[in-house]
Order: structure tokens, then C-alpha cells, then sequence
């Protein structure tokens, strides 16, 4: 039996091939030396039964084989942790989708002012013309911001595209200026109800411009020159908003239902949104609210009487509680509001309802409180314009 040791010696080589930690084979190594000099020693006579001898080495051989078993565990476990953190290792970082909606892949500081860091990316996207209610035509703006905050002040850097302005040119305010060896545009303007300058350069097609609170000119054209990294991370903000019913049908991702126009109303007003990232404080400053929106104003001008129409994306808690009334198969709620409680300083009543099929939330709010039969008959034409749909 003197040939069991070199049997745990061979378990042990053939272990120590595996990729297991030094420290795990080190105390392996022990434990063989171990039991093979405290089982066998030096060689000498036995005075030990064979029985016991052979007990000994078979339960070397035991011990051997479960000490190879945990090491090859131990191997695979590693070697499965190894993948995992290689996996994530080589994962690509995720990136922001820009040019789907921007058309461009904007660019941020490559130098940063010092003290200041960057805090904010949105997006602006605006497609249509207020004016133009129903028929829309192709315009839009495509806008990134980027503002840099410090204890002395803020930088809002706007980079944006708008295919439909005119070509700038000394007759629009633009003056020509040479910037590495070649010509852009550029031009300053008051901000409106205040003495603050906003520096616009055109150059490659897109319009880089900042308010110019706390340089010169020529540092915001060095800033317009060092941007030039690329912004691959989610923004903190999006704001999409659309003018014009057409626009809103082909953008909006629900199916928007609108009534046929009132007896002597007409459309006034048709804009839809998505947002998402915009804060309370933003909103009084005219932000639309977070989620996915359309709003549709119908005004009669004789009589001074208004309906405007809301349709969102949300829930049945969304519907303010009030009278129950039955539209179609539909339960919906109708409301009156004091004089002054509503947005138009007026009194008004409202009527909103939850369709389960399409997750729309829809509104009518009549200023100055149209009365629950008028209101009802419009909430039927938006009831039959989806069946229709």
C-alpha cells in the first residue's frame, strides 16, 4: 500500500491544472503532505495490524477523491464567474437613439469651464405650425440642449436643426464670419423683454447658439468649436409636441377621437405631446406635463362659449370622481366646477371617461358650463368616431 501516497500526489497534479486560486491549492498541498506523513512517516517496520493499514489507506483514498470532487466544483464555479465578468465586460455600453428623432447626433463640451459640469440633456422636438389646425405643413425644429451648472451661473448650449427656416443671410440679421479657415454664419439678438444677448452660429447645417450671460463672443465661439464629443447617454428630458390634427393622428401613438365639430364652434387649436422628464416648476412655465397628450380647443365666437378636448394616455383612477352618466357602454363621470376653480377663470362642467380597449383617458371641459346635454352629445360623436375607427 506505500503506492497510496503517489495516487493523492497524482490527484493532487492533476487538481493543481485546474484554474483554482493559489491559496486553495496551497492548503490542498497541506493536507496531502499532511496525511502522507502523518499516515505512512518514514518507512520502518509495522507493528500495525494489515487490517488497520489497510483502513488507513482506503480512507486516504476517500479523503483524496472528495478533496478532487470540491476542487473541480470549485473550478467551475469559477470559471462560470470568470464568463459572467467577462460577458459584462465586454457588454458594449447602452446608447441613446438620437438621429431617429433629431436627425443628428449631437455633441457636448470637450473642455469644460471650470467649476462647471454638465446637468441636463433634452430633447425638443416640435413638428407642424400652431396657426395651422388641420393641415399641418411638414415644418419642424429638432432641438438638443445641454446646460453646464456652476455656483456662478448656468451655460445652456443649443444645437438644432430647422430645414424649414430660411437660409440665414445679411437679410435676416446673420453676418459672415470666418471661423478655422472657413466661413459660417453668425448673429446676435436681444432676448425678448430683456438686455441678454443669444449668439447664434450656422455651421454644417445645424445652428449652435447660448445666452450670453457670462462671456464674450468670442469665448462662445471657442465653446462652439470645442463641442464636439458625442452625447451617446439617455437625456434627462424629451419633449415632443405636435401642431395640426394630422400631424397629431400620425405621431401620437393611441387613436385619436374627435367628435364632428359642434354647431357653430370651429377648431382653434390642436397640438399633441409627448414628454417625459418635464418637473412641476417647468410646467408653469408652459411645459406640458409628462405622459402622452392631445389637446383640441373648439370656440364659438357669438355666444363666447368654448369646449376643449383632452385625450391621454392613462388609467381608469385618471377619471375624476363625480355623477356617474352613461356614454354608449361606457360610465364616465360628469363634474361642475365653481367660477374661478377652473383654467379659464369661468365656471365650467366636465365630463371624462376611461375606455378600457384603448387606455385613453377622455376630457370635455365647456366654459362657461355648457350644460351635461350638450357635453354628451359631443362624448357620443368621439364614442361613435372610435367605433368607426
Amino acid at each position: 500500500m506505500r503506492d497510496v501516497p503517489k495516487k493523492v500526489q497524482q490527484f493532487y497534479e492533476y487538481a493543481n491544472q485546474l484554474e483554482v486560486p493559489q491559496d486553495v491549492k496551497e492548503k490542498l498541498q497541506r493536507h496531502v503532505d499532511s496525511l502522507t506523513e502523518n499516515k505512512f512517516g518514514p518507512e520502518k517496520k509495522s507493528v500495525q495490524p494489515r487490517r488497520r493499514r489497510r483502513r488507513y489507506a482506503r480512507g486516504l483514498l476517500v479523503g483524496a477523491v472528495a478533496v478532487f470532487a470540491f476542487v473541480g466544483v470549485v473550478s467551475v464555479i469559477l470559471r462560470s464567474d470568470n464568463e459572467k465578468q467577462n460577458t459584462v465586460a465586454n457588454k458594449p455600453p447602452q446608447t441613446y437613439d438620437y438621429k431617429s428623432l433629431l436627425g443628428f447626433n449631437p455633441t457636448v463640451l470637450a473642455h469644460v469651464p471650470s467649476g462647471y459640469k454638465l446637468t441636463k440633456a433634452s430633447i425638443f422636438v416640435t413638428k407642424g405650425v400652431e396657426k395651422d389646425i388641420v393641415h399641418s405643413p411638414n415644418e419642424q425644429n429638432l432641438d438638443f440642449t445641454a446646460r453646464y451648472t456652476s455656483n456662478s451661473g448656468n451655460i445652456t448650449f443649443y444645437e438644432y436643426k430647422a430645414p424649414n427656416w430660411p437660409k440665414p443671410s445679411v437679410a435676416n440679421g446673420y453676418h459672415k464670419i470666418t471661423v478655422n479657415g472657413k466661413q459660417d454664419w453668425i448673429k446676435e439678438k436681444n432676448l425678448i423683454n430683456s438686455t441678454t444677448k443669444r449668439i447664434v452660429l450656422f455651421q454644417n447645417g445645424l445652428y449652435y447658439s447660448a445666452d450670453a450671460f457670462n462671456f464674450t463672443q468670442k469665448q462662445y465661439l471657442q465653446f462652439f468649436q470645442d463641442l464636439t464629443v458625442p452625447y451617446k447617454k439617455k437625456p434627462n428630458q424629451v419633449v415632443q409636441r405636435f401642431w395640426g390634427i394630422n400631424i397629431i393622428k400620425n405621431n401620437l401613438p393611441f387613436h385619436a377621437q374627435l367628435p364632428p365639430v359642434p354647431k357653430g364652434y370651429k377648431v382653434t387649436q390642436a397640438v399633441g405631446y409627448i414628454s417625459k422628464g418635464v418637473t412641476k416648476s417647468e410646467e408653469k412655465l408652459g411645459y406640458p406635463p409628462d405622459g402622452t397628450r392631445m389637446i383640441v380647443r373648439y370656440d364659438d365666437s357669438r355666444q363666447h362659449r368654448s369646449v376643449i378636448l383632452s385625450e391621454y394616455l392613462g388609467s381608469k383612477s385618471s377619471v375624476p370622481s363625480g355623477k356617474k352618466v352613461k356614454i354608449g357602454s361606457i360610465t364616465g363621470s360628469y363634474v361642475k366646477a365653481p367660477s374661478g376653480s377652473s383654467a379659464m377663470g369661468s365656471s365650467s362642467s366636465a365630463l371624462a371617461w376611461y375606455n378600457s380597449s384603448t387606455r385613453v383617458v377622455t376630457a370635455l371641459e365647456g366654459y362657461p358650463d355648457l350644460s351635461k346635454r350638450t357635453l354628451l352629445k359631443i362624448a357620443n360623436g368621439i364614442i361613435a368616431d372610435h367605433t368607426k375607427g
